[in-house]
């Protein structure tokens, strides 16, 4: 009887191992499961949202300290005057705006390379972009890896700011290519941003009055006699020549 007895506890402690043993296995592969199917592409976006805001923050600062070193705005703009001595043109030194363009993008790029194997912190609550979680949960690692050269194009654009009035903006648009390392995973992403480096704002003359498609006046008189306008009269057939 004793030898029945040691045996069904040999048995049953192997058995209560090999229980423990499947529940191990068993909750490790549901772990990784919900890791690859639910947690890792929001861990992928946040990281690489995270990741964006510390390179474009590393290029906006590289970018103020070279222009302010290097930026010469008499060089970089041209303007044009008329016979009266009133600017009637302002134009960009494109010649002017490339070489600024090589020596910022010259110095992105070595600001950049330093953010080489460099690690920021991920909150796991930031994960479920959530306010009330976003501090809580264990930090995880994400890593920035810049992998080719930063491309940089000239670029300008031209917005309306008035009456007769325009507003031109010079600047450089920046890619970096980097890749996003998180724990078990890894994505190739591609950063852009544009930054202004010049304004240039032309006023023309202004008129006494303007009337907007419905025949309304719209602003103020700028000064002086408004020219007397004499419109013509639709419900008065016209008088045939003699």
């Amino acid at each position: 009887m004793a030898m029945k007895v040691g045996r069904r506890k040999r048995l049953n402690w192997r058995l209560t191992l090999f229980l423990i043993l499947v529940m191990i296995v068993f909750s490790t592969v549901q772990t990784v499961y919900y890791y690859e199917t639910s947690m890792r592409p929001h861990l992928i976006l946040a990281a690489e949202q995270y990741a964006k805001q510390h390179v474009v923050q590393t290029i906006n600062d590289a970018i103020s300290k070279k222009i302010a070193d290097e930026a010469n705005y008499n060089l970089l703009m041209n303007f044009r005057e008329g016979p009266n001595g009133k600017i009637s043109a302002g134009y960009f030194n494109m010649q002017e705006a490339t070489r600024l363009q090589a020596k910022v993008t010259d110095y992105i790029q070595a600001d950049i390379k330093q953010l080489k194997g460099d690690t920021i912190s991920l909150p796991l609550g930031l994960v479920y972009e959530s306010s009330i979680l976003a501090s809580i949960g264990p930090s995880i690692p994400v890593e920035i890896r810049p992998i080719s050269m930063v491309k940089s194009e000239v670029g300008y654009e031209t917005k309306e700011a008035g009456i007769n009035q325009s507003v031109h903006v010079l600047y450089l648009d920046i890619t970096v290519q980097e890749t996003i390392v998180i724990p078990f995973s890894s994505k190739p992403s591609q950063i852009h941003t544009r930054v202004p480096i010049a304004y240039l704002v032309l006023v023309g003359d202004v008129p006494q009055m303007v009337f907007n498609a419905k025949g309304d006046a719209v602003g103020a008189s700028t000064g002086g006699a408004m020219p007397p306008v004499q419109l013509p009269n639709l419900n008065e057939p016209e008088k045939q020549a003699e």
